[in-house]
């Protein structure tokens, strides 16, 4: 099944021994009502070496602690360092050696970001995103998926995948399989966006919810293609918190049905 994992934003994953690095590209966002628009991305290029990684315009970045540090391998992780991906040339890094966290054996310390491709035509993943997530995928890998909806009031973008629904479960299902055939471990991104909405992404035209009546500053992207201003988020009530909870467990229940 696919695992889950809820994180509070889209931002990177870091913990004392998994680094997150983005791969990006320049990918069009399909909006129905108004053809094709083209978003473009940074595309960064990493390579590694014993004291820094020098990104591509040659400026270098200081390793973050997690990478530096050193580590005996444990018999866990001796059994999956065979399998590790080669990557680097000479002594091995650090961050290409294989770590255990807990049932899983991930052959490097590297984990694939989130990335919100916005191609999930009517919140249901499409038939694109088995060759698209197979693709990133080897044995021992950790794969995030993009941001995936666990309610119809929690979009704030065009065409996010769901997993409210049976028919997401289904549509995922194919993915999944594609991915774990690669030998890979897949979880999922719960979300809920909160006030990075509009009463346009709201079943009922109404505007999002939010911990606070606070609007952001600046301007969402709609889904045909224009801008509007952020609104004024509805205060979620108390009483309301517990449904919220709730579409959690289905959305993680989900998960791990798919």
């Amino acid at each position: 099944p696919l695992r889950f994992m809820s994180l509070t934003s889209s931002s990177s994953l870091h913990t004392t021994r998994l680094t997150t690095l983005w791969h990006t590209r320049t990918l069009p966002t399909l909006h129905p009502s108004s053809g094709p628009h083209t978003h473009h991305y940074p595309r960064i290029a990493l390579s590694i070496n014993r004291s820094t990684m020098t990104v591509a315009n040659g400026q270098p970045l200081k390793q973050p602690e997690a990478v530096t540090a050193t580590q005996e391998p444990s018999k866990d992780d001796s059994k999956v360092a065979a399998d590790a991906p080669e990557h680097s040339h000479g002594d091995t890094q650090p961050l290409l050696t294989p770590y255990k966290m807990g049932p899983f054996d991930l052959t490097t310390r590297m984990v694939y970001a989130p990335l919100t491709r916005c191609r999930a035509l009517g919140t249901v993943p499409q038939p694109a995103a088995v060759e698209y997530y197979s693709q990133r995928a080897f044995k021992g890998a950790f794969l995030l998926t993009e941001g995936t909806v666990i309610s119809p009031h929690g979009h704030g973008y065009p065409n996010t995948p769901g997993i409210n629904e049976e028919r997401h479960v289904e549509a995922w299902k194919p993915i999944v399989q594609a991915v774990h055939e690669k030998g890979a471990n897949f979880f999922m991104q719960l979300w809920h966006v909160g006030r990075v909405s509009h009463a346009v992404y709201q079943p009922d035209d109404q505007g999002p919810v939010a911990a606070s009546a606070i609007a952001i500053s600046g301007e969402q992207d709609l889904p045909d293609g224009s801008k509007a201003p952020y609104p004024v988020p509805r205060e979620l009530k108390t009483e309301e918190m517990p449904d919220l909870v709730q579409q959690y467990v289905v959305g993680a229940r989900h998960a791990m049905a798919a």
